[in-house]
């Protein structure tokens, strides 16, 4: 998105202005791409202004996006439209949350969507990277997990007025802390975070319960996922390997490097890793399986 564009979008607030959107029946969005700028940035959102108008309804109706993540997983709201709000819509409110050693940021957009924002400047080679954020939710996606929030790339500028890029995902609220060991969460949670290198989690739950009837759980800050680099090194956990569901299992052993190469927040040696990683879990998996008289992966052994 053209940057003339982008910081237009977030500042025209000019009472005229409004006035002529009113009378047009546009959006301000609509008429701050349109109105006012040079032809490059007026010709790069007249379609975005179309694809604004499928979301006039969520916002003549002043719905509050507060709960965007609740909804999209409940089907009741479409994620892209949810997507194109993340990227464009004016910060109203930010705070830095106290934890967290990437400094992140909780922010409100105008249309009530919240979210936290972690900065690519405060990325570190062990407390963890932006990047690793949006690639857990991409292979969430993948797995259909459907546990980590809506993760997007965003700009956003800082104190001094100077756009920075991170990672910005939907925050989830009222979750309840689990009350078990991290190491004894649900074996569909412990091998996503093997799959993705994932340490954090054994350590510090990073994790919440929706609801516990059914349970459903929320993954957020996996800042640390995709950090060892070899699988001599990967992360053990007490007792056993987990044993996933039969479809996680089956989507895992789907995902090739076509679909990796989708992910363009992974970089390209931690997408081969994530492949022979993947291979060496569910041999392990299928070892320990053989181990305790089960015929296959599919079936449960052990509680």
């Amino acid at each position: 998105m053209n940057r003339d564009l982008k910081i237009a979008i977030e500042n025209t607030t000019d009472k005229a202005k409004n006035k002529e959107i009113k009378q047009r029946g546009t959006t301000k969005r609509q008429f701050n791409a349109l109105f006012g700028f040079n032809k490059e940035a007026q010709s790069e959102c007249s379609s975005y202004g179309k694809e604004i108008e499928q979301l006039d309804p969520i916002e003549g109706q002043l719905k509050n996006l507060h709960d965007a993540q609740i909804e999209i997983w409940n089907g009741s709201l479409d994620e892209q439209k949810v997507i194109d709000l993340m990227r464009m819509e004016k910060v109203v409110s930010r705070e830095i949350l106290r934890s967290g050693i990437t400094r992140p940021e909780k922010i409100t957009l105008e249309s009530g969507i919240v979210g936290v924002f972690k900065r690519a400047n405060n990325d570190h080679s062990v407390k963890g990277r932006y990047n690793a954020e949006i690639a857990a939710y991409e292979i969430d996606k993948l797995l259909e997990l459907r546990m980590v929030p809506l993760t997007i790339e965003r700009e956003i500028a800082n104190e001094k007025g100077s756009f920075e890029k991170g990672s910005f995902q939907l925050w989830v609220d009222n979750l309840i802390t689990p009350t078990k060991p991290s190491g004894k969460l649900p074996d569909d949670i412990r091998f996503f975070d093997l799959l993705i290198s994932n340490p954090d989690r054994l350590y510090d739950c990073n994790c919440g319960l929706l609801s516990k009837k059914p349970k459903k759980y929320v993954l957020y800050d996996n800042a640390r996922a995709f950090y060892l680099p070899n699988q001599d090194e990967m992360p053990l956990w007490p007792q056993r390997l987990p044993l996933p569901s039969p479809s996680i299992l089956e989507k895992a052993q789907q995902i090739n490097m076509e679909m990796l190469n989708q992910i363009q927040s992974l970089p390209p040696e931690q997408k081969q890793s994530f492949l022979e990683r993947r291979d060496v879990l569910i041999k392990a998996i299928e070892d320990q399986s053989r181990s305790k008289g089960c015929r296959s992966l599919l079936s449960k052994c052990w509680s």
